[in-house]
């Protein structure tokens, strides 16, 4: 690590402009009372919706407009949800963790809705407006109108998956998605899947169907509800 006159040498050339660009931990940030900050980019999700509230409000304290980035993987949200992050919680703050969490991968992936909206509805606040103008699902048109699709094929191999795999996670469930069975009825399925159907792309649909309400998830357990 570095020692304290390095860390102090980082602070003030970041203060005083002569670094316009730092990388550090989110302990660094806590400490940073800078009113003309650019830009924040996670690299990585955080833990909870309050701590990434709470960061991104380092951004354009000067009032000048600013940027915020979010870049992640499924893998931050299901290291978060591991026993090294959640042993030692109580049964109430483990809940209220969760659902934060749960929050922040929601807000990430979710592309119904004004970015503003859902920070002001997580914390309680019903906005007023449908659009505020200034994140990307305002300013990009095709994300406020995705071209419609057929999925029913994988609709059905999915909750079927599910079903066969009952209380396992994701990756069991993508897994058995993905290579070949040995279940006469279960390929036969498969075989309708249009090509270049790949795990990623049922990591991402598994999260459209909890958006959609047609499948719940626990502690990335899922369970189809339909």
């Amino acid at each position: 690590g570095m020692s304290t006159d390095q860390r102090h040498k980082v602070h003030m050339d970041f203060l005083q402009d002569r670094s316009p660009v730092i990388v550090s931990t989110i302990a660094f940030g806590m400490g940073i009372d800078k009113p003309d900050i650019r830009r924040v980019v996670h690299f990585g999700a955080p833990k909870t919706f309050e701590e990434y509230y709470q960061q991104i409000g380092r951004a354009g304290r000067d009032g000048l407009p600013s940027v915020c980035e979010l870049v992640y993987s499924d893998g931050d949200f299901a290291k978060y949800l591991s026993g090294f992050f959640t042993d030692n919680l109580d049964a109430r703050t483990k809940e209220h963790y969760r659902k934060s969490l749960g929050a922040v991968r929601m807000y990430a992936t979710d592309v119904s809705q004004c970015r503003r909206r859902a920070l002001l509805r997580y914390f309680g606040d019903e906005p007023t407006f449908e659009r505020c103008e200034n994140c990307d699902w305002c300013q990009d048109e095709d994300l406020r109108n995705p071209e419609e699709a057929d999925f029913t094929e994988e609709a059905h191999i999915f909750l079927r998956a599910v079903e066969r795999n009952n209380k396992k996670g994701l990756t069991a469930i993508v897994k058995e998605i993905t290579a070949p069975s040995s279940d006469a009825d279960f390929a036969m399925l498969q075989s309708l899947l249009p090509k270049k159907r790949t795990s990623q792309f049922f990591k991402e649909f598994a999260r459209t169907l909890v958006q959609k309400e047609l499948i719940s998830e626990e502690e990335l357990t899922f369970r189809s509800t339909v």
